[in-house]
């Protein structure tokens, strides 16, 4: 029986067999300056973004979806996109680890392909798509993946990558769909960005003021959406008043996690 080749990158590192002929020599450079930051030993709170927004946004249109396709179909809709959603990140983690010399230098994107059984194929062609399109010569050094990061004890999240993307420092989140949304629709996911990088100023004492979707569809499209500057900012006031809404909600928790008692709701507008 015949031995199957093994491929490795041109410094003899990284078997890239796996990868497409023109992602083989991709490369990124890693720096681990902020790695002792990212944790959340020192938050005691149950706030994340997503949290937030399921408190403060009108959910009528999910429930109108649900009742029209079914609950047993809604679940099933639902758990199958966390599936691939989990499997993309995945392979995009490991990849950059790969691209970075740092991690899985000779094992596969996806390390336990049974685990990743049904979505295997599909991941790993949607996967590429970002690696190709969205970071091949974009993300110029990486901080951090699947970093633990928290404001204060006001919320907490995990950011999907962090680092240096097209010469600026940068939030990055990947995202799949059935099929990519407008552009127009993406406010929660730019409200999101700006939660990270407020998180991560304020924890690494970084100045971030970007932050980049990438998104990917099971048709294998692909588009990049973007905040920076006056359109951040925005995003950012509109993330902190839902933070003041779900505060008014929670006074009592909050004031106990932040140990401010007998102070007034008004001084919460300070994280505006």
């Amino acid at each position: 029986m015949r031995k199957k080749q093994i491929i490795k990158s041109k410094d003899g590192k990284r078997v890239v067999g796996m990868y497409p002929e023109n992602l083989r020599e991709v490369t990124f450079k890693y720096n681990d300056k902020y790695q002792s930051f990212y944790n959340n030993d020192d938050y005691h709170g149950d706030l994340s973004p997503s949290r937030i927004f399921d408190q403060t946004e009108d959910k009528s249109g999910l429930e109108r979806w649900r009742l029209k396709v079914g609950e047993e179909e809604a679940d099933r809709i639902v758990e199958e996109s966390k599936a691939i959603g989990t499997s993309l990140h995945t392979y995009i983690e490991n990849s950059v680890m790969k691209f970075s010399n740092i991690k899985h230098l000779k094992g596969l994107p996806l390390p336990n392909p049974k685990a990743h059984e049904l979505h295997h194929d599909l991941v790993t062609n949607m996967g590429n798509v970002i690696l190709e399109k969205g970071l091949k010569d974009k993300l110029e050094e990486v901080w951090g993946l699947e970093a633990n990061i928290h404001y204060e004890n006001i919320y907490r999240g995990i950011i999907d990558m962090v680092g240096i993307y097209e010469g600026k420092q940068t939030i990055i989140d990947f995202k799949t769909k059935k099929t990519i949304p407008q552009r127009k629709y993406q406010d929660r996911y730019f409200k999101q960005l700006t939660a990270y990088a407020v998180a991560h100023n304020w924890r690494c004492k970084t100045n971030i003021r970007k932050g980049v979707l990438l998104f990917v569809d099971r048709d294998l499209n692909f588009e990049r959406y973007s905040i920076e500057g006056k359109e951040f900012e925005y995003y950012k006031k509109l993330f902190f008043q839902d933070v003041d809404k779900v505060f008014v909600g929670r006074a009592k928790d909050i004031k106990k996690a932040m140990d401010i008692n007998n102070q007034k709701r008004k001084e919460v507008k300070i994280f505006l």
